[in-house]
């Protein structure tokens, strides 16, 4: 079962621009923050060279797709919403970011045990260490899991099938396989 649009040169043209709007902003809002900050250490620069990249990752998958370098489109595309999954918090080291939209669930254990659901739609960037305010969460981006399913079917759709047309025989049989056992 596909989980996205039938044309598959639409559905990766809506994922590149998702992806290159995500990290405008992103570089938009680090951008503003960098013009805030008073002095820059070894740490601080570290951090925000992190989210840096971690945009313009996003800003390089998103061109790639669109100018038809599918394989290595899809690959950087993948690996971007990996980075994406998990946001962490331990102790006070903390490690949260999205470009774009979020839609994140999970157990926060700073004041006791609080379930927490967050949707938003600007991209977001946290990372610190050593904090004196200590904070325990674990959070997965169910958003980032949908986008990366997708890409992972483009993958599969454009590159696996095309380098190896047995590919989709197999993946005929167990489709009919499926739906011989469906009640």
């Amino acid at each position: 079962m596909k989980l996205r649009i039938k044309n598959t040169r639409l559905t990766i043209l809506i994922l590149a621009y998702y992806q290159i709007i995500g990290g405008i902003i992103g570089l938009y809002l680090i951008t503003k923050i960098l013009f805030k900050t008073q002095s820059l250490n070894g740490a601080l620069l570290f951090i925000f060279l992190s989210a840096i990249g971690l945009y313009f990752l996003s800003i390089k998958s998103g061109s790639l797709l669109i100018r038809k370098e599918n394989k290595r489109g899809l690959i950087y595309s993948m690996i971007h919403q990996l980075i994406q999954i998990i946001g962490i918090g331990f102790g006070g080291n903390t490690f949260v970011y999205y470009s774009g939209a979020k839609f994140t669930v999970g157990p926060n254990f700073t004041d006791g045990i609080h379930f927490k659901f967050d949707l938003g739609l600007l991209s977001q960037f946290d990372m610190s260490f050593n904090l004196n305010e200590k904070s325990y969460f674990l959070y997965v981006n169910i958003l980032a899991l949908f986008i990366l399913y997708v890409f992972w079917d483009l993958y599969k759709e454009l590159i696996l099938v095309k380098n190896n047309p047995d590919i989709s025989l197999v993946e005929k049989k167990q489709n009919e396989l499926n739906d011989e056992y469906v009640i």
